[in-house]
């Protein structure tokens, strides 16, 4: 991005900047131990000047005896280094607590979705969602995200959602997984309030991969299989194999062993996705989202995954976001959202024969296939 836009000298002198900033304060750091250490030092001498000087003329006229004098001096010895030491415990007291109050900024900061006291004992879902009048409104937002939304899905079954940028598709799914709590509304899940189900019950039992796929700075094998629980080498093979990348990743030079950058900077778009998609087959969900997750694959490649995930849909409910009709056209339901309600709701042939958004959307994509393919 840097190079794109030109900005290596905007750049290279911000940089500049704050490392002459970092050095400046750290030289005056270095120049008050500089003082205060040699200071520390010299008023121990003295110190050790004044008791000789007084206490010899003390013991000379005999108002203490040589005892005393040489007593004195050595508790005086042994008190210099506590002293010392306690100033140098002090300046590292005030170092740790400097950082301690960064630290539990972080720490002490709350999480947005708290666990209810009172959740039932609840270790295992089957994958039914009914979610009724669901609305939800972002703060200081002028408009509810979502409004509205009705559906119920069922273990082995697909819903498809389609509809325009920031009609409210993604926040859909940071609800179903308790990212964030509803407005209004309710979401159960085997008839159980999604409130009242462990955290973690409920999201080990959900395979989300949503639009920003964030990939760890490790190995490809240890970011499939990134899961509380030992996962196998047979289960992240199978995983890799559904997804479409485990040609892929057989083709590099270390395999399953090769490591990927930060945020899996050497990876194409495509390839996060599916990495992405292995990552939460892996787990083996009862609720599979799909969060427009194939935006970044050719049409062949999508269709080859399709019908790699016809083998998991038949075990798990799954929830499939896409601008693509073509992947969601062979759900049991899709559902249109625009503005944050749903707007039509059907089968493919059903909302293709009542002529509204989804039959242009439809049309539209068929003309831009037809000019690509041209």
């Amino acid at each position: 991005m840097v190079k794109g836009f030109v900005r290596e000298k905007n750049q290279s002198e911000k940089f500049y900047r704050e490392n002459l900033n970092f050095m400046e304060r750290n030289m005056a750091m270095a120049r008050i131990q500089g003082i205060f250490q040699p200071l520390v030092q010299v008023i121990s001498a003295l110190a050790y000047v004044i008791v000789l000087a007084f206490g010899g003329y003390l013991a000379i006229h005999s108002f203490i005896t040589l005892g005393d004098f040489v007593a004195f001096n050595m508790y005086l010895g042994e008190l210099v280094w506590p002293m010392m030491a306690i100033g140098w415990v002090v300046n590292l007291i005030q170092r740790g607590q400097a950082s301690m109050k960064r630290i539990n900024v972080l720490l002490s900061y709350p999480a947005e979705v708290q666990e209810s006291a009172n959740v039932a004992a609840v270790t295992q879902l089957s994958g039914q969602v009914s979610v009724q009048q669901l609305s939800f409104q972002y703060p200081d937002a002028p408009a509810p995200a979502l409004s509205g939304i009705s559906f119920q899905l069922f273990p082995g079954k697909q819903i498809g959602i389609i509809g325009r940028t920031g009609a409210g598709k993604s926040t859909l799914c940071n609800l179903l997984i308790r990212l964030m709590e509803a407005s209004a509304g309710s979401i159960r899940y085997d008839g159980i309030d999604i409130r009242q189900i462990p955290l973690q019950t409920l999201r080990e039992q959900i395979g989300y991969v949503p639009q920003d796929n964030f990939l760890f700075s490790t190995t490809l094998r240890e970011n499939i299989a990134f899961h509380p629980y030992s996962i196998s080498q047979e289960e992240v093979v199978w995983a890799a194999k559904v997804a479409q990348i485990y040609d892929e990743i057989m083709a590099m030079p270390k395999q399953f062993d090769t490591v990927i950058g930060v945020r899996g900077i050497t990876l194409s778009g495509g390839q996060k996705q599916r990495v992405a998609i292995a990552r939460a087959l892996v787990k083996h969900p009862r609720l599979l989202l799909l969060d427009d997750c194939l935006s970044a694959v050719d049409t062949q490649t999508e269709e080859k995954i399709l019908q790699g995930l016809k083998q998991v849909m038949p075990e798990c409910a799954t929830l499939f976001i896409s601008h693509r009709i073509s992947s969601i056209m062979d759900a049991d339901e899709i559902l249109v959202i625009e503005e944050g309600q749903i707007l039509e709701r059907g089968t493919h042939a059903q909302l293709l024969a009542k002529g509204g958004l989804y039959t242009q959307l439809y049309e539209r994509q068929q003309l831009e296939h037809e000019v690509v393919n041209s």
